[in-house]
């Protein structure tokens, strides 16, 4: 039944051959068997062998388009879902494929949002697989913009078992683009706590110093505000505050230099500090 079968997958597939070009070039090209029940029915249900040939054809179909650097896939999404649909326990159409969705043309079909559909209905069937959060993370945050889902998505991989510990990296920079200190001051610590290589644990370390320098900054601005509310003007020392009653002592960076205390209650880093990586970004802050 099975050599029957592939005779005629093989016959099917010859018959196709010739009209591909004038597939790829139609304005509205549509699939000869548009749904999963068809393509089932055609396979005798050997749903498995059936996911494979129209993944094969996924990736063929985009390899002619790219290849012949049109900038429109418009049968990439129908052949990645009715693949997704004839065998669920498939990872690489949603995994690879949704590379191929979610790219602008002419290098993916910039289809960013069936891209995430793809991951998410991959990620219920499999939720320990860590690289499809892997995946989902760079399409939210390089393909939509979303820096918060970003995060989340690596946040979430990387609780997986056996996870790659970069997610936890990638979930705490996505967390401070999305301007989510204590949630990427999170991470950067449980990195730190959970990792055993050496250059891991000390980017960990310099994230965490910075994110507490640039929270404790916020903090300090916060005080020279109430301050000037109170007293109808900015601070002028460090000293004012203390006697104030609003902060115990001056305070002091990581390193035990006071901070700057600037023009309209401004807080800024001394310049005997050693940590000019911290100047650096702290600059780009807002």
């Amino acid at each position: 039944m099975l050599a029957l079968l592939g005779a005629g997958g093989w016959r099917l597939e010859r018959r196709i051959q010739p009209l591909q070009p004038q597939l790829a070039q139609a304005r509205n090209p549509r699939l000869a068997l548009p749904s999963a029940r068809a393509v089932r029915a055609l396979f005798l249900n050997y749903n498995g062998l059936a996911a494979d040939v129209y993944w094969t054809r996924a990736v063929q179909y985009f390899g002619r388009q790219h290849l012949a650097h049109r900038n429109a896939y418009p049968l990439l999404w129908p052949l990645l879902r009715i693949c997704q649909r004839l065998d669920p326990d498939l990872i690489a159409p949603a995994e690879f494929g949704s590379y191929f969705l979610a790219d602008r043309p002419p290098l993916g079909a910039g289809e960013p949002h069936q891209a995430v559909q793809l991951l998410q209905r991959a990620i219920a069937r499999h939720p320990n697989h860590w690289r499809l959060y892997f995946d989902l993370g760079f399409v939210y945050g390089l393909n939509l913009h979303q820096r918060r889902l970003a995060a989340a998505a690596f946040a979430a991989g990387a609780k997986r078992p056996g996870a790659n510990p970069v997610l936890y990296t990638l979930a705490a920079e996505w967390y401070g683009q999305a301007h989510q200190d204590q949630l990427a001051l999170a991470l950067w610590r449980e990195l730190y706590r959970s990792t055993a290589n050496r250059m891991l644990r000390e980017n960990a370390r310099d994230h965490i110093l910075q994110l507490e320098t640039r929270i404790a900054m916020r903090q300090l601005e916060a005080v020279t505000a109430a301050y000037a509310q109170r007293y109808h003007r900015p601070p002028a020392s460090w000293q004012q505050v203390v006697r104030a009653g609003l902060l115990p002592a001056i305070p002091l960076d990581p390193m035990g230099n006071a901070y700057l205390l600037r023009p309209q209650g401004k807080v800024g880093l001394n310049p005997a500090t050693r940590l000019p990586w911290m100047k650096h970004a702290l600059a780009k802050t807002p």
